[in-house]
């Protein structure tokens, strides 16, 4: 890289405090999904303070900005999510949710800190930055999928993104690490099944988790639902599985003298780390934590995140950042009404995604210059 490591280095923990600060102003006000307003325009008055241009209210409360370097056609984007879950909040933190049943509890409030920590360091280098840099707060990560909304809406042109950042906490690991995931990484919704024709060497799962029947203990029931989820690291197998569920469901009810309805919904489709991004990354991400503090992840995750779409129609490399305690054995997950990551890995995060978006456009700009 061009860059001075250690003054970006310096940057990072320049804005660090500004990031916590607002990361622990977010957390006392979550919103949940489609309800963003005000975290919105909360961020709106951050990058006007930065000078920073945006379109805000895309795909409900989305918030698209750019800052514009050397070359302002082409880009690299960052997405952080921003809405909150129902969850009570547990923690005895002094910044817990003011917000009755609302919480975030699964980081995004961590994650909008640190993309704006990063665009205060972005935006104070942009006339030696190779590209541009679009920056995505998207709401509704949680329910509809926002991602998907902010890209249809066109966000990914004008400077024409070709890759996107994303990341999230996990207290997994301890902070100040970054842990990557090769090829296929999260997963979600009816992707795959566990069946005979499966090929055994896919990582599959099926799961009922609710089954409902009857109203009365004393009374024959004439009717039962059951529900749950497919997961799949191959998106291939989901119309072949689908149809193979639906036959077996149907010839079951058949055997009984009984009938069936079998619907399906389909959710995000699978995420995949795009392997040059992988490679330049790990790359960046080695040259700022030190090579320790860098992680391989040998198996893959069945989680679920709609980043997944940036991953489809642009290319993509999401990572996890550490947010353990060091020495908690015991740290909650995210999810939990207890979870309570450590903040330094608002540091790591800014540190990270700064030095991918720069090495993503140093390379970027190779590619060009050779075309």
């Amino acid at each position: 890289m061009s860059f001075d490591m250690e003054i970006l280095r310096k940057s990072a923990d320049h804005v660090y405090d500004y990031a916590v600060a607002f990361r622990r102003s977010l957390h006392m006000h979550p919103e949940l999904s489609e309800r963003e307003e005000n975290t919105a325009a909360a961020i709106c008055a951050e990058l006007d303070a930065m000078g920073i241009e945006y379109e805000s209210g895309i795909g409900g409360h989305g918030i698209s900005a750019v800052i514009y370097g050397q070359n302002p056609y082409h880009g690299v984007g960052i997405r952080a999510d921003m809405d909150a879950l129902p969850i009570e909040e547990k923690t005895d933190v002094s910044f817990k949710s003011l917000n009755l049943g609302v919480m975030h509890a699964c980081g995004h409030d961590i994650h909008t800190a640190i993309l704006l920590g990063t665009a205060k360091v972005l935006s104070s280098i942009k006339e030696q930055l190779p590209g541009s840099v679009r920056l995505f707060f998207q709401p509704s990560e949680e329910t509809i999928g926002g991602a998907k909304q902010m890209i249809d809406a066109g966000c990914l042109k004008t400077p024409q993104i070709h890759s996107v950042i994303g990341l999230h906490v996990d207290t997994g690991i301890d902070a100040g690490s970054v842990e990557f995931i090769p090829a296929c990484a999260m997963v979600t919704g009816i992707q795959s099944v566990i069946t005979r024709q499966t090929d055994p060497a896919e990582a599959v799962l099926i799961t009922v988790g609710k089954f409902a029947s009857g109203t009365k203990e004393n009374i024959i029931s004439g009717e039962a639902k059951f529900s749950g989820i497919i997961r799949s690291l191959q998106m291939h197998n989901m119309e072949p599985v689908k149809a193979r569920l639906e036959a077996l469901c149907q010839a079951t009810a058949m055997a009984y003298g009984a009938t069936c309805q079998v619907r399906f919904v389909d959710s995000y489709p699978s995420l995949e780390n795009d392997d040059t991004l992988l490679e330049w990354v790990l790359e960046s991400s080695k040259a700022a934590l030190g090579p320790e503090k860098v992680f391989i992840r040998k198996k893959p995750s069945l989680g679920a995140d709609d980043f997944s779409y940036f991953c489809h129609l642009s290319r993509g490399i999401y990572y996890n950042i550490g947010a353990r305690h060091p020495g908690d054995a015991d740290a909650h997950p995210i999810h939990s009404d207890l979870f309570n990551p450590d903040e330094e890995c608002i540091r790591t995060g800014i540190l990270t995604e700064t030095a991918a978006v720069i090495k993503i456009l140093e390379e970027e700009r190779r590619q060009w210059q050779n075309y």
